[in-house]
């Protein structure tokens, strides 16, 4: 029964998303005005492809900045900046001291020094597209009432296993964020690209009440906006909107980023959580299906479909968000994700079980 309900979810989701059409290029004339907050600590080695991407923004550099912000780096990070060929107007600071999140410090203080009304946060792990500015000015032009805008954060290539298990699922995890802009209510957001009007930022209260999450700087504050303009949100679907991000190494690495992520959403109850009680279920639902079938050969005719139905369903939606996103996700890839995906997550609500401390950039959380 709840594997029934849950193939009924994914089709509602997999129908919904494939009647939202991806925002194409206007071209419209550059009106908007764009403060890029980038806070970073010990990123020497990732700073030269964002900024390489930076330099080949089209868009008129009296209408953009971008702040570079040191969260306390102790590698080369501010020499990398300041030795870079820069072609755009940018600002390096040093974040500004204060308690609890370090990252939060470090975006209000480029967010307070900013010129422009409109501010991206983006981290500095990523890299754009060229038309990344021009085609937020389009969107921009054509809902100009829109006060936050989310946008998609996706995996480059990957060649490691780790690397491939991490390009799928944050393709499942634009798939669930699109979704819930849609149907009017969010409940996922990220803030390696995440934008919004900063006089409405400040308006909402900023990052006050949160200070003392790691993270958070992007679903807390999609969750104020939300409360304060709940009609003024909405998801940006281009792949010229895209953040591209590397993955993280290793096992550990991958353990780490999902406790810290799983922080800011523990204790909320909304289609976010229900989503994820129903797949456990449904997984839960095909191993007593296995198990029976080991005693009872009739019933691996009924695993048999429980798989082909739940594989088949993955599949379409993932193969969906990555054409959205001209990602290349092949069957034989896919398939390699959707057996090792459970199992890590199995290792990952042992940690949160745990509830031990998280690292992060160096530093020890715990929360």
């Amino acid at each position: 029964m709840i594997t029934l309900i849950y193939a009924a979810v994914l089709l509602r989701i997999i129908r919904i998303l494939k009647g939202n059409k991806v925002f194409e290029l206007k071209n419209h004339q550059p009106a908007g005005e764009f403060s890029i907050i980038i806070p970073f600590r010990n990123e020497q080695n990732n700073l030269p492809s964002l900024i390489a991407s930076l330099n080949a923004l089209r868009y008129p550099q009296d209408k953009f900045e971008v702040i570079f912000v040191n969260d306390h780096s102790i590698d080369a990070s501010v020499e990398t900046i300041r030795h870079a060929e820069i072609s755009f107007p940018y600002l390096l600071l040093d974040a500004e001291s204060g308690a609890g999140s370090p990252k939060k410090n470090a975006l209000l203080t480029g967010i307070r020094r900013s010129r422009y009304s409109h501010i991206i946060t983006l981290d500095a792990d990523v890299t754009i597209e060229p038309a990344f500015l021009q085609i937020r000015n389009d969107f921009l032009v054509e809902n100009s009432e829109i006060k936050l805008i989310s946008a998609p954060v996706l995996i480059e290539d990957a060649i490691s296993f780790i690397g491939r298990i991490q390009k799928g699922e944050f393709l499942a995890l634009q798939a669930l964020t699109e979704y819930g802009f849609l149907r009017g209510n969010p409940f996922l957001s990220n803030g390696a690209n995440l934008s919004f009007d900063k006089s409405a930022f400040f308006e909402t209260g900023a990052y006050a009440g949160h200070m003392d999450f790691a993270g958070g700087d992007d679903i807390f504050l999609m969750e104020k906006f939300k409360k304060h303009f709940p009609t003024q949100l909405s998801y940006l679907k281009s792949p010229l909107a895209a953040a591209k991000t590397k993955p993280v190494t290793n096992l550990n690495a991958w353990i780490q980023q999902r406790v810290r992520w799983s922080k800011k959403t523990a204790g909320k109850f909304n289609f976010g959580m229900m989503f994820l009680l129903l797949q456990m279920w449904t997984f839960f639902e095909g191993f007593l299906l296995f198990a029976v079938s080991v005693y009872r050969p009739e019933f691996f005719v009924l695993w048999l479909i429980w798989l082909m139905l739940i594989i088949g369903l993955h599949y379409r939606l993932l193969r969906h968000t990555a054409r959205t996103y001209r990602i290349r996700l092949d069957f034989p890839e896919f398939l390699s994700i959707q057996i090792a995906l459970p199992l890590l997550y199995v290792l990952l609500g042992l940690k949160l079980i745990i509830n031990s401390p998280f690292e992060w950039k160096g530093r020890r959380f715990d929360k």
